[in-house]
């Protein structure tokens, strides 16, 4: 890429769509086989980012070169990328459109918390939690974010 002069935000790009496309190949079925597990799906996505749909086209076109069938429908790995990729326009996406449900500020001033690593450990569950379902209220996040200091004491 360089050689081809692309930009480094076009290298960086590249090399992290390669790099989530063999941790998809490695886990895609562990973590949206038959047993999902929403809250891996959930970091796998955060993790990607805007590389996502690069990465799981990269990861069918690589299975599909590997594999003798002329089809891939059955294919478990694919069923698994599948679902990935429907949790990511079916609840991740629209998730995004919303606030936040806490902030740093809030953080601050609800709880006399100082700027510290607990700050992003609370502001990331809370996130989680409200993209997965499990909360939808200040409240509830407020009695999450209590609860995880409680457990940090």
């Amino acid at each position: 890429l360089q050689r081809l002069r692309a930009s480094n935000a076009e290298i960086l790009f590249v090399s992290r769509a390669i790099q989530y496309q063999k941790e998809a190949e490695e886990s895609a079925i562990k973590i949206a086989g038959e047993r999902e597990d929403i809250s891996a799906i959930y970091s796998f996505v955060k993790r990607c980012g805007n590389e996502l749909i690069p990465v799981l086209f990269l990861a069918i076109a690589s299975r599909r070169a590997r594999s003798e069938k002329k089809t891939l429908a059955d294919d478990p790995f694919v069923k698994a990328l599948q679902k990935i990729y429907n949790f990511f326009i079916d609840r991740f996406l629209p998730a995004q459109a919303n606030l936040v449900l806490l902030n740093g500020d809030d953080l601050s001033k609800r709880f006399k918390l100082l700027p510290s690593p607990l700050y992003k450990i609370i502001l990331e569950r809370v996130e989680e939690e409200r993209v997965l379902g499990n909360i939808s209220t200040r409240e509830e996040a407020e009695t999450l974010a209590q609860t995880l200091i409680e457990t940090q004491k």
